[in-house]
């Protein structure tokens, strides 16, 4: 009996190993950067530094015009009551916005729609790899329908989980659409991505967005199975043999923090409720939705293995969309399970939904040095009344 529990220990170690490897490069080069110029002759889109960019200027309903600077602080956040239904009406009296808890007023103050004068910048990073075979057709579909959705003045970029720049930025919607066809071609080809959707995103954040994006989104479509490499796996060129790449989970979450960025994840392969026979229409929490899968796995997996195997599925399954999860959190986003492939559409719908329906707020901090340091951002409700802000909860400034 140990020695059938050693081999199964040994047999999940290599397992594991061979999971890892395989997603490495073979010949232990750096992993490759973006490296292409900006859409509308903008920066390089390569360059490993930049000095703070123009200010973004956007043109506002009726040919009014909103030119942001480069100082302006941007944060954008939703109020929710106790039953979790959005607060709207609010005005810049009802709130206060303090950094590093003192006290800042209030320049532009905005809800929904009223915000387009100040563009978004949008990066769409999509997993297409072998194991998002299921969600890629309507996926592509779905993310068509949020290009068609998106508002004049908005921006979007399409990048891949091989860290390839489908786009650069354009509100060309047309050009957008016809990217994100290629890689339903591909996917029936039998070409999938390479899995490397957290040094794509990464990239994206470092070599797209510049200091004159005031309001840069990124869409995130993965099952998140390269946090395995960043959490458990010391990289061949994680000794600095390649500037710029991806060495660990908390420098791609800095560079989120940096740019200022908001996540909303899309986490295939999960499902996030239950039928009302299981618990009365509640939601299930992550951890809750991983083991009701695993319930799932257990029944259908044939052999002597199949509890030892689904368990282990479960543990890396929970572990990586808690860290997609943590992502959305910590940049003010929210995350969506997409259980079935024909939910896609719904699922970006809400996405936008939720974009669209958020305050924003403009300020120029009291402390005007550019340090580089961490700074916190905390809205208050004057009159709390038990409800919940939700939005970015610190940002560091570019020197």
């Amino acid at each position: 009996m140990r020695a059938n529990v050693s081999y199964l220990v040994l047999f999940s170690a290599l397992l594991a190993v061979n999971e890892l490897v395989a997603q490495s490069p073979a010949d232990g080069r750096c992993p490759q950067r973006l490296g292409l110029v900006r859409a509308e002759g903008e920066t390089s889109a390569g360059a490993p530094a930049r000095e703070p960019g123009p200010a973004h200027v956007a043109a506002a309903p009726e040919n009014g015009v909103i030119r942001v600077d480069t100082e302006l602080v941007i944060t954008e956040f939703t109020v929710k009551d106790k039953r979790g239904r959005p607060v709207r009406g609010l005005t810049a009296a009802d709130l206060r916005v303090e950094e590093d808890g003192v006290e800042q007023n209030i320049e532009i103050f905005s809800f929904g729609k009223a915000s387009a004068a100040i563009a978004r910048s949008v990066v769409l990073v999509i997993d297409y790899s072998q194991s998002q075979a299921p969600y890629i057709e309507t996926s592509v579909e779905a993310a068509k329908v949020l290009v068609d959705m998106l508002e004049a003045n908005d921006r979007m970029a399409i990048v891949t989980d091989d860290v390839e720049l489908l786009v650069g930025f354009t509100s060309d919607k047309s050009e957008l659409k016809s990217r994100l066809e290629r890689l339903k071609v591909n996917s029936r080809d039998g070409r999938y991505g390479k899995s490397l959707q957290m040094t794509a995103l990464n990239a994206s954040v470092l070599e797209l967005f510049n200091s004159g994006d005031k309001r840069p989104i990124v869409i995130f479509q993965t099952d998140g199975d390269e946090y395995a490499q960043l959490a458990l796996w010391r990289r061949r060129w994680s000794r600095g043999e390649c500037a710029g790449s991806l060495r660990s989970f908390a420098d791609l979450e800095n560079a989120l923090e940096t740019a200022g960025t908001t996540v909303y994840s899309v986490i295939p392969g999960l499902t996030a409720e239950i039928t009302s026979e299981e618990a009365g229409d509640e939601q299930l929490d992550l951890e809750q939705t991983v083991k009701r899968e695993a319930r799932m796995r257990r029944a259908a997996f044939q052999g002597p293995m199949k509890h030892f195997a689904v368990r282990n599925w479960a543990k890396g399954r929970l572990r990586d969309a808690e860290a997609i999860e943590q992502l959305s959190i910590r940049t003010g986003g929210i995350s969506q399970f997409l259980d079935r492939p024909e939910n896609a559409s719904a699922v970006y719908r809400r996405i936008l939904d939720e974009m669209n329906n958020r305050y924003l707020l403009g300020y120029y901090p009291r402390n005007s040095s550019s340090d580089g340091g961490n700074r916190s951002i905390k809205v208050i409700l004057k009159n709390a009344s038990g409800f919940k802000v939700n939005g970015k909860t610190s940002y560091t400034p570019r020197r």
